[in-house]
């Protein structure tokens, strides 16, 4: 996906198609989130906590942390469970412009934890990047916010 909008955005970032490749990258990145959150909610993996178990045992996961204890705490996994899926919903809350800021500090948040837990940096890393796009401007003059777009 980012190799596609780099392809696709014109060099000269002065130019007045800007706005629209933004706003383009806002709803393709909301549609991409919301449709995960979606597909997590349908399922009875991530009410259970089954998913976040299942997460924190593979086997290129947790190599630094030993974190197996939530195994005696099924109720913190199935909080984390739907905790992701809700964070996921995220256009029905970063349009919002009171819940906005919190919400993508808080999806950042949570690609921190999945780096740093299930050893995906390089994923974490472009999500964070792709968050952080969402609510920056492409060239940093001022703070982007969705709320006002």
């Amino acid at each position: 996906m980012s190799l596609f909008y780099l392809a696709i955005i014109p060099p000269d970032l002065k130019s007045l198609a800007l706005p629209a490749f933004k706003r383009l990258f806002q709803i393709h990145v909301c549609i991409v989130y919301f449709f995960a959150g979606f597909d997590k909610l349908i399922g009875i993996n991530w009410w259970n906590g089954e998913s976040i178990w299942k997460a924190i045992n593979l086997p290129f996961a947790t190599s630094i942390y030993d974190i197996t204890f939530l195994g005696n705490y099924p109720i913190l996994l199935t909080i984390l469970g739907l905790g992701t899926a809700i964070l996921e919903l995220y256009p029905l809350f970063v349009w919002n412009r009171k819940t906005s800021n919190f919400w993508i500090y808080s999806v950042i948040l949570m690609h921190i934890g999945i780096a740093f837990i299930l050893n995906l940096y390089f994923f974490s890393a472009i999500m964070i990047i792709w968050n952080l796009t969402l609510k920056f401007s492409f060239n940093n003059e001022r703070s982007y916010n969705l709320a006002n777009a």
